[in-house]
């Protein structure tokens, strides 16, 4: 029975990978280096340099801040969904 929260064909896991590729690009087409997206989301350098080669991903608070303050950033990780 579906709860009608999620719309259109997109899967979970397809989004995903979608968001993964979205902030790496979000990272290094928008900040000079890793560690100036440090300064800018409060996290270390090794965080930042992770996020920038993919290695990891943010959890929910530095995405959501991407979303308030950077223009773009919401139609970016979201996509056109």
């Amino acid at each position: 029975m579906s709860s009608g929260i999620l719309s259109g064909s997109e899967k979970p896991r397809s989004f995903e990978a979608h968001l993964r590729d979205a902030w790496i690009e979000l990272i290094n087409k928008h900040f000079q280096s890793p560690e100036h997206a440090a300064v800018f989301f409060g996290v270390s350098e090794k965080t930042a340099r992770n996020w920038a080669s993919g290695s990891c991903g943010p959890r929910g608070g530095p995405v959501a801040y991407a979303m308030k303050h950077m223009p773009g950033a919401a139609q970016m990780l979201l996509g056109d969904t």
